[in-house]
């Protein structure tokens, strides 16, 4: 600037930025509920899951399910619980129709 002053107000600056951010906490803790529901329910189906595939390896120690041991199996529900999908049904555990829920 050819006056030399400052190219923002600080305080400005900062009242602004503190406007936005408490804004975005209002919008965000508006969808709690949804949140909390969310997790709950990939708590519960990753649980379930998680019970299947111990139900499974415990009935047979020696399977391979769709090449995946009792490890790699309990990865997978952990890596699908973020999966919008839900992932289940794209694992191939040679159910005949071709997939766990076909």
């Amino acid at each position: 600037m050819a006056g030399g002053g400052p190219l923002w107000d600080t305080a400005r600056f900062v009242h602004a930025y503190l406007a936005l951010l408490s804004a975005g906490f209002r919008r965000q803790a508006t969808y709690r509920l949804a949140l909390v529901s969310g997790l709950l329910t990939n708590l519960f189906f990753g649980l379930v899951r998680t019970a299947l595939f111990y139900a499974l390896y415990r009935e047979r120690p020696e399977a391979v399910v769709g090449g995946l041991g009792l490890a790699d199996a309990l990865t997978y529900v952990v890596d699908g619980a973020g999966d919008v999908r839900g992932g289940l049904g794209e694992l191939d555990l040679g159910v005949p129709g071709g997939g766990a829920l076909g």
